[in-house]
């Protein structure tokens, strides 16, 4: 395992890195393999470079999710988590809810850097403007910022050497992650679909055909978790599928 400093290091190295053109290709979402908002895949790739283990990591998903709310879930369930009225500390992995902004949930992460007092962090963050002005969560950089710890959620705590408890070990999901899976597919990963949502009580025909029932019962899981409701298996559902279930 690494330290917070190694790992600040690294992503104090990545100051400055732009995206082509607003087009979210940049070398973190090109690692991911999926060109989208990508201030969690920066913090994954950051992780990954020192050895830690990725927010939303599963033996299907070895680099992380993509998805904010689920990364910052993911720490509550390895019981590694600093709610929000905390002292953040450096090396946190820090989410933020920006006010006004249209997206009423978890929309942004990053690393703390230090306490700046006085209700203010600095942090190290992906996909981001630099400055005050332009997007906040979708700005297209690599920067450092000041941020209020009223715009933040909580903290995820990675598994540093002397510093937090590890934690239990990351769970682990039953069923590799078989890639994206939507309507009109067949095969064993839309099986798996279908036998992980029956867990959950949606009593499909496990017979590997992405049709109508499918794609239903996937939109009324999508809706019950508030995530996209597209009908749509991505990483961010196939996680919640995997570990929502008790």
């Amino acid at each position: 395992m690494a330290t917070a400093k190694q790992l600040l290091a690294v992503a104090a190295k990545e100051v400055g890195t732009t995206e082509v053109g607003f087009t979210n290709r940049v070398k973190y979402s090109t690692w991911y393999g999926y060109a989208a908002a990508w201030c969690n895949m920066f913090v994954n790739w950051c992780l990954v470079q020192v050895g830690e283990v990725p927010p939303g990591y599963s033996t299907g998903a070895k680099k992380g999710s993509a998805y904010t709310p689920t990364s910052a879930a993911w720490y509550q369930s390895q019981k590694r988590w600093r709610p929000k009225g905390a002292t953040y500390q450096p090396g946190d992995v820090v989410f933020f809810d920006f006010p006004g902004d249209g997206v009423n949930r978890i929309s942004h992460v990053g690393f703390v850097v230090r306490d700046l007092g006085n209700g203010y962090i600095e942090t190290i963050e992906g996909n981001t403007s630099n400055g005050s002005g332009g997007s906040q969560r979708d700005g297209g950089g690599v920067w450092r910022r000041k941020r209020a710890k009223s715009t933040t959620v909580g903290a995820g705590i990675p598994a540093y050497d002397k510093a937090a408890p590890a934690g239990p070990a990351p769970k682990t999901c039953a069923y590799p992650y078989p890639g994206v899976q939507r309507p009109g597919m067949n095969g064993t990963g839309v099986k798996r679909v279908q036998t992980l949502l029956n867990k959950y009580g949606y009593k499909l025909t496990v017979d590997g055909d992405y049709g109508a029932k499918t794609k239903a019962a996937v939109v009324d899981f999508q809706k019950d978790r508030k995530i996209e409701a597209d009908g749509i298996v991505g990483p961010a559902t196939w996680h919640r599928l995997c570990f929502d279930y008790r």
